[in-house]
């Protein structure tokens, strides 16, 4: 079944995929989705994929709604066409992203409109191997801030990633938006500026962690059949 091939390898769940429209190499999980199925307001509800507001990387899903699955409508292709398609992917992350360090994944949002993504960006600035206490702007991909070593602090990164907002609006004009989520001991959880350096503070990349539960389908992305045959239900 073909549709997701480009999202083989993002470490994450089914619910924070959905959460915040998961996608790479032209491929975006809001575009195949025919129904979710959401926890909200002590029940659970199926809502149809057209009615959800799918943003680069943004959902119309409001907070404290929990995604406990979905029905993708997927296309029936050749095997091997399917898997080298998966294999090219794989292959372009693995060239072009840090593997074996520990990141929170894409930390920028890449403004709207751009023809330039924000990693190249941050790379023509010359910032690529800047650091801050343990954390460093990757030398292999400008928009993955990695950390060195078991004393880097969220602190730390969240001071390189002010430092690269305030240049980006000094130098271009331009508001980052994070694609990470900040979250804060006993606050609600937020992905606007925030003030660098407080204590209790952790950063979540919402395809990995941000929405991850207890049901199986959703923590392991198992598929079963549906009646539907080019569906599929996760």
């Amino acid at each position: 079944m073909s549709g997701i091939e480009g999202l083989g390898g993002i470490p994450g769940t089914v619910g924070g995929a959905l959460w915040m429209n998961a996608g790479a190499y032209g491929h975006e999980i809001g575009n195949v989705t025919e129904i979710v199925r959401v926890a909200r307001e002590g029940r659970v509800v199926e809502v149809p994929g057209h009615e959800v507001k799918w943003d680069y990387r943004h959902t119309s899903f409001r907070e404290g709604e929990l995604l406990l699955g979905a029905t993708l409508r997927l296309e029936r292709d050749d095997p091997e066409k399917i898997g080298a398609r998966m294999l090219e992917a794989k292959n372009k992350r693995m060239a072009t992203q840090p593997h074996g360090a520990r990141s929170a994944g894409c930390f920028f949002k890449n403004p709207p409109g751009s023809v330039i993504g924000t990693g190249k960006m941050i790379d023509e600035m010359g910032m690529k191997g800047e650091r801050r206490g343990g954390a460093i702007v990757s030398p292999v991909h400008a928009n993955f801030i990695v950390t060195d070593g078991d004393n880097a602090k969220a602190a730390d990164a969240l001071a390189l990633a002010e430092e690269i907002r305030e240049r980006f609006r000094r130098e271009k004009g331009i508001e980052l938006e994070y694609e990470v989520e900040l979250w804060r001991a006993g606050s609600q959880k937020s992905n606007e500026s925030s003030k660098s350096g407080e204590s209790g503070e952790s950063l979540v990349n919402e395809t990995a962690e941000t929405q991850s539960f207890d049901n199986s389908t959703n923590s392991t992305g198992s598929i079963e059949s549906t009646d539907t045959p080019d569906s599929k239900d996760l």
